[in-house]
């Protein structure tokens, strides 16, 4: 019987939308004009703040929310193509080294990288210091070993600070910046000035040599198509590769998207830990493993072959995970990891999607108009106007509907929560389909969908208030005009 009474009620709310046109009314249309311009200009002013402030903290909750829902799904076509050497705290003790580490020990790993046949190599550390290290002959003879045999090594510079001479004209300089700002991490420049990042020199050489991953038409966009910055797609089912890795979540065999679905949404509805995956997405290579110190004649060739097959013709990211020295970002879909994690995931989105990653900005060309107006821009700050602007005009049309239904005096309760479940059920379907045109159509990052829900919501509030209702009915008086009214009929804008 319960059920019965709310589908009554929510089939009486839907008679209740279409407007009313009260036949000695003509001004029925300026309230909902009026209550549209005072949502507007509340709206916008939010917009124009940053969500009052709380922008960034609703950018990385909507950014956590896409990738948590889109990360089992990833395409893993390139997941093997970036293998990640590690240094951390475990092979620092477990070889007796120190930090900084000396330029000896960096010449082993990278000459023994360099074993099993790179494509390229980026060196996550900073050669800048000038401290007294005979060792650094030996890193300079395999740096010379690499220009030998024509596979490039890439470090960080700073531009404040310059690397140091033995080592320039052996190495190819990018640049790491991260922007400290909160949302700093969700965005990784391609270009610095005149330097470009790890992530794009290793793509572009490999792509002007014939590799260009799954977009083989990528080499004819390599100077235009890839200015703006990009947000990293993350992946989560880990590679086959690290399943020797103790603790995974999720099965390389098994993808385990209905169990990442169901955290997901119970991160949205605000219960439950969000979907973290503890191992490395690509295949990761520890410096113990590679260097195999201590390890029996049998083992040491098995792990020879392994180390082949994940290093030979592929581009190799060298980087730490210290505490206290690295620096550490943190994606959706894991713990904070190290920043070669970072670049190692921009490369793979690189040689997943060339061109076509997802960016901030778009231009795009539309036919059938004039030419001077075929160039058009889009940015995710136009697309959260346009869908802010298109929701506070369904409210304010709709609210006087929503009012006549609410005034009725019998189930107000009930009333009330069928409003809440239409309303929330409409705004989430409208943010799921704008979510889905922008990432896998216009390949656009997405809209901030909880500032935006946040703003109507606040704007639905401020609809029902009594300040707004005063302001409305002063605003309806001092625009009128010289209009008949019928006596003995009061002209109020809640009966239209």
């Amino acid at each position: 019987m319960s059920l019965c009474v709310t589908r009554s009620l929510f089939v009486e709310l839907l008679q209740d939308y279409p407007p009313r046109f009260p036949a000695k009314c003509p001004r029925w249309l300026d309230r909902r004009l009026i209550r549209l311009s005072l949502i507007l200009a509340f709206g916008l002013y939010g917009l124009h703040t940053g969500f009052f402030g709380l922008g960034p903290v609703a950018s990385r909750l909507t950014y956590q929310l896409v990738n948590q829902l889109s990360s089992p799904f990833h395409d893993t076509s390139e997941r093997e193509s970036v293998p990640l050497v590690l240094v951390d705290d475990e092979d620092l003790d477990r070889h007796g080294w120190l930090w900084p580490i000396a330029y000896g020990n960096h010449a082993r790993i990278l000459g023994e990288i360099l074993n099993y046949g790179p494509r390229a190599v980026f060196v996550d550390f900073f050669f800048i210091d000038r401290r007294g290290d005979p060792s650094l002959k030996d890193l300079v003879a395999v740096l010379r070993r690499y220009a030998a045999e024509k596979v490039p090594v890439y470090v960080p510079v700073l531009k404040w600070k310059k690397q140091r001479e033995e080592l320039r004209n052996l190495t190819i300089g990018v640049s790491t910046r991260l922007d400290p700002s909160p949302l700093g991490e969700l965005a990784y420049d391609l270009r610095d000035g005149h330097l470009l990042s790890p992530a794009f020199s290793l793509y572009r050489d490999a792509c002007l040599a014939g590799d260009c991953g799954a977009n083989a038409d990528a080499f004819l966009a390599l100077d235009d198509g890839f200015r703006e910055p990009m947000q990293i797609e993350w992946g989560l089912v880990p590679s086959q590769k690290n399943e020797f890795l103790k603790g995974c979540t999720y099965s390389a065999a098994k993808q385990s998207q209905w169990d990442v679905l169901k955290a997901a949404v119970g991160k949205l509805i605000m219960f439950g830990e969000r979907p973290d995956e503890t191992c490395p997405y690509m295949p990761l290579i520890s410096t113990t493993n590679l260097l195999r110190d201590g390890f029996s004649a049998d083992m040491r060739d098995a792990f020879a072959v392994e180390l082949e097959d994940r290093i030979a013709g592929r581009d190799v990211i060298y980087s730490q995970a210290l505490f206290g020295v690295s620096a550490f970002v943190d994606p959706p879909v894991n713990p904070p990891v190290s920043s070669g994690y970072r670049h190692a995931m921009a490369l793979e989105n690189l040689r997943l999607h060339g061109s076509d990653y997802l960016r901030t900005r778009l231009d795009l060309t539309v036919p059938y108009l004039p030419e001077s107006f075929r160039s058009l821009t889009i940015d995710t700050g136009f697309v959260q106007h346009v869908v802010f602007v298109l929701l506070a005009t369904i409210h304010a049309f709709a609210s006087f509907a929503e009012g006549r239904f609410l005034g009725r005096k019998d189930r107000p309760l009930r009333r009330r929560f069928v409003i809440f479940c239409t309303a929330n059920a409409f705004y989430l379907t409208v943010f799921i389909l704008i979510a889905i045109a922008q990432v896998f159509w216009l390949r656009l990052t997405p809209a901030n969908l909880f500032g935006l829900y946040g703003l109507i919501a606040a704007a639905r509030g401020l609809t029902g208030s009594y300040y707004l209702k005063r302001l409305e009915d002063f605003l309806f008086r001092a625009t009128a005009l010289s209009v008949v009214r019928p006596a003995g009929r009061q002209l109020s804008g809640e009966t239209l």
